[in-house]
This record gives C-alpha cells, sequence and structure tokens, in this order.
C-alpha cells in the first residue's frame, strides 16, 4: 500500500521529466556555464514539433517550413508572444549525440548559451531505422501573463516578468496606441521573476470583439529591451 501511495505521489514528477528530458539536458549545460534555465513554454514546443513533423515528411534538415515559414513565423503563429525566436535542428541515433553535435557547432551552440532566450521548447520525431529528428526553438519572452480583464472603463493587466540574472528592471511599460502605461507595482515572488500589474483607462481604439496590442518595453542597464508583444482579445 505505501508504494502505491509513494508512486501516485511521485507520477506526476516523473511525468513531467519524461517530457521536458531534453529541455533539462540543455538547462544542464546552460547550468555549467552560469546561464539560468530555459523556462518550458508550450508555443515554443507547438512550434518545434511542427517542424519536426515536416522535416520528417521530407527527410531533409531545413529552418524553412513546408508551407515557407520561418521559425519566428511558427512560434508567433502557435501563440507566442516573444518578439524574437531562434531554432535548432538536427537528425541523429539519439538525443544525445545532436546535442554533442550542436555544442561543437558555433551557430547552435550560440542559441543553447544564449542568456537572452527565456524559454523554450522541443519537438522529436522518430523515424524508421531508429534515428530522429529534434527540433528546438529558443525565444525571448520574458511575460507570463495571469489576468487581462475590464472593467467600468479601465483595464486591469496582472502577470510575471522574468529578470535578466542579477538585474532588476528600472522601469517596466506596455506600449498600446501610441502611450506608455507604467507597471504601478513590482513585487519580486520568486528568484528569477517580479510581479507586475498595470491599471489604465480603456483606450477608446479598443472595441469589443476586436483585439489589442500590448509591447511589452523593459528597461534595464541603460537598454530598452523590447520582449513581448501581446495579442489579447478585447471581450
Amino acid at each position: 500500500m505505501i508504494r502505491v501511495v509513494l508512486f501516485l505521489l511521485f507520477f506526476p514528477v516523473m511525468l513531467l521529466a519524461a517530457q521536458d528530458a531534453i529541455l533539462l539536458e540543455l538547462n544542464g549545460i546552460r547550468e555549467e556555464y552560469g546561464i539560468p534555465a530555459l523556462d518550458s513554454d508550450e508555443a515554443s514546443s507547438t512550434a518545434a514539433a511542427v517542424h519536426a513533423h515536416d522535416l520528417s515528411e521530407r527527410l531533409s534538415l531545413s529552418h524553412w517550413g513546408n508551407d515557407g515559414s520561418r521559425v519566428a513565423e511558427r512560434y508567433r503563429r502557435a501563440g507566442g508572444t516573444g518578439l524574437r525566436a531562434g531554432e535548432n535542428l538536427g537528425a541523429g541515433d539519439n538525443i544525445k549525440s545532436i546535442i554533442d553535435a550542436w555544442m561543437d557547432s558555433p551557430a547552435h551552440r550560440e542559441n543553447i548559451l544564449n542568456p537572452d532566450w527565456f524559454s523554450g521548447g522541443t519537438g522529436v520525431v522518430h523515424l524508421p531505422g531508429g534515428r530522429l529528428i529534434l527540433v528546438v526553438v529558443f525565444n525571448n519572452s520574458r511575460w507570463q501573463q495571469k489576468e487581462f480583464r475590464i472593467a467600468e472603463q479601465r483595464v486591469y493587466v496582472d502577470g510575471d516578468l522574468s529578470l535578466s540574472p542579477g538585474i532588476f528592471p528600472q522601469s517596466v511599460f506596455l506600449k498600446i496606441t501610441g502611450s506608455e502605461i507604467t507597471a504601478l507595482t513590482a513585487i519580486i515572488n520568486k528568484k528569477n521573476s517580479v510581479s507586475l500589474h498595470f491599471d489604465f483607462p480603456l483606450p477608446d481604439k479598443w472595441q469589443p470583439g476586436g483585439v489589442a496590442a500590448m509591447e511589452m518595453n523593459v528597461f534595464e542597464n541603460g537598454e530598452l529591451r523590447k520582449t513581448d508583444l501581446i495579442l489579447q482579445d478585447i471581450p
């Protein structure tokens, strides 16, 4: 009975480890070089899986999709909000051999060790004969939105912003319809992120049923970084 209970307690952790095994391997490499781990990102995983399937259909490696798309387009199409995306792809007998080859390639190594990538996702397709295709999509998204609501002609936006290592932003603001909305509160909620709250009047151009574009801007170390473009359905 005790063994069954222990298995049920640890099964979700085991399942998560299996799903994120490749990302965990990459994060282990980043840790060796003092670079923060990548967060697992659903949009990146979707884009990577779609492209891995495309490559398996034509049995060739290319950053161009079957529909003529590039990685940034596939990532945004999957719902990603980051303004930049990168991609590693390869084929081999196993995951380790592909990652080892990437670390020997300057361009692929740069993606793995890039501190400006904050999250990523993976896609794998197993080919006949035992070989496999691996695709990893990286992105610079730093915003995890928790709430968006409109009440009494005001807009409320809450979420978490990933922090650059050892740096606290001097300011964070949303750019909307030509205006800059500065975060009202900034609360550090864990080692590498901060909770932000935005509260501003409902813009006249925002109409029910439309889509609002909100650009996340982070000013840190004297430099302005545009990190996310959030396309939000207006209720």
